[in-house]
């Protein structure tokens, strides 16, 4: 089995909307970051902590203080969730899980994830966590793709012997945090889910199509992605259509083309002409401005700087 899951739970967004991302992220590194290296970390933590909880021992900062990264604020907000967690299997006498490895393998067999904690009420509650460290973007966990996932997986494995599952997202970073926030699926709304992993996946595997969303944030192929380079094109023709020309390209200030397609490929040549005279700009931005008082008071510097900013921005998600 490969170390990396084709249909990973934690992409499940992304490969369920946009078919064809699987195909074009096959084989790039995953992309890493501060924050995707602090979220990490905080994982790692809270796995130990968890351990340490069951086992009936205690966890305090200065276990961890001489890992690199391991603030005191990290440390508590990871203590907090694994004592929410553990609390809670304790409480109803249930087992609890810790960073274990679930699978789809009843509709894939590389649709495989691993989740950061469960509490297993059998013939009763279903819970399972994910501990998001993140601070700039709030999950919910109503209809949470990568939380159903983990969901089937447990079900499946334990013959569905649950009444309900409830899908609970810790996120103690974003802003206005006021507990962990959780959604109730009836066992039968789960099931029913069985049906639209396997069409998902099926449609990677027939007819893969690109799809833009927020799924694109995290995807490793965006910077290749066809459809998301047609987007930055057509975004940076659209800015530069309207950048006046600088003087001596009269000869280029012809009347509008007639067809869509003749309109583009003016314009894209356009955009081209503006980046060649960006050197001539502070020379003539004076004459720019005056000729701009006829075009509707644009002028050439205010609209290139515009544009140079958006061209810069045109990765989006």
């Amino acid at each position: 089995m490969r170390a990396h899951s084709k249909f990973s739970a934690s992409g499940a967004e992304r490969w369920f909307e946009c078919s064809a991302s699987v195909e074009a992220c096959e084989g790039k590194p995953d992309i890493d970051t501060e924050w995707s290296k602090e979220g990490t970390l905080a994982h790692w933590l809270l796995e130990q902590i968890m351990l340490l909880l069951l086992a009936g021992k205690l966890a305090v900062y200065g276990q961890f203080e001489g890992k690199p990264g391991v603030s005191k604020v990290m440390f508590q907000h990871a203590k907090n969730a694994a004592d929410f967690i553990v609390e809670l299997g304790r409480k109803i006498g249930a087992e609890v899980l810790v960073e274990s490895r679930v699978f789809l393998s009843f509709i894939h067999p590389e649709a495989f994830g691993t989740l950061d904690g469960a509490v297993l009420d059998y013939f009763g509650t279903l819970h399972v966590f994910d501990f998001k460290y993140g601070a700039g973007h709030a999950v919910r966990p109503e209809k949470n793709l990568q939380m159903i996932f983990y969901a089937l997986a447990l079900a499946y494995k334990y013959q569905w012997n649950f009444a309900r599952v409830r899908l609970w997202i810790i996120q103690p970073r974003i802003r206005g945090y006021d507990g962990p926030t959780y959604w109730d699926v009836p066992l039968d709304v789960l099931q029913s889910y069985v049906a639209e992993f396997t069409k998902a996946v099926w449609r990677v595997e027939n007819n893969p199509k690109f799809k833009e969303g927020p799924w694109c944030h995290w995807c490793k192929a965006k910077k290749t992605c066809p459809l998301k380079r047609e987007t930055r094109e057509t975004k940076a023709v659209d800015v530069f259509s309207n950048v006046p020309l600088p003087k001596g390209n009269h000869d280029e200030q012809k009347e509008s083309p007639t067809s869509e397609a003749d309109w583009r490929k003016e314009s894209k040549k356009r955009s081209l002409q503006s980046k060649k005279a960006r050197s001539q700009q502070k020379a003539q931005s004076r004459e720019a401005q005056k000729e701009s008082k006829n075009r509707g008071g644009l002028t050439y510097e205010g609209i290139t700087r515009d544009a140079n900013r958006i061209a810069r921005d045109l990765d989006f998600y």
